[in-house]
């Protein structure tokens, strides 16, 4: 019986050659596309989650038109003439527990602001309650009241 011998080293002449390591993976242009698209997305949905402020108001100008609300302030009540107009007294804005603008009213009681749009509660400087109590302000809007302070 005869043995053939071979060299551990070689493969036999009948197998096909193996590859020494496996091929690499190319990265190509959809690749690289794809990974700036998601990159993009990431950093704009960051950015937009910062954008908002508190109490679903919309923290940048830039973004949305403001609102103006403008009116008089009177006062009802109290002695004779019973209504008259209240100059240089200042009105308060007030979003929540925050007062966020404020106003001084002129020689004839008026007034005018610019507010982000929004619901928003109207006091005198001095914390007395005013008549409406709340304003509401849309985009691009002007809102006219007519603020009352009842005294008795």
């Amino acid at each position: 019986m005869s043995l053939l011998t071979t060299d551990k080293c070689q493969p036999p002449p009948n197998l096909p050659p193996q590859p020494a390591e496996p091929p690499r993976r190319r990265s190509g242009r959809k690749t690289v596309r794809r990974g700036a698209a998601i990159a993009i997305c990431v950093l704009a949905a960051a950015a937009g989650w910062g954008c908002r402020g508190s109490e679903g108001h919309i923290a940048s100008s830039a973004e949305a038109p403001r609102g103006v609300v403008a009116g008089t302030l009177q006062m009802v009540g109290g002695p004779a003439p019973g209504i008259r107009r209240l100059g240089q007294t200042r009105i308060d804005i007030v979003d929540g527990t925050r007062v966020v603008a404020a106003t001084t009213t002129d020689d004839r009681g008026r007034f005018r602001l610019s507010l982000a749009p929004g619901r928003y509660r109207l006091r005198l400087a001095d914390g007395a309650e005013v008549l409406p109590r709340y304003v509401r302000i849309t985009p691009a809007e002007t809102v006219h009241i007519l603020l009352k302070l009842e005294v008795k």
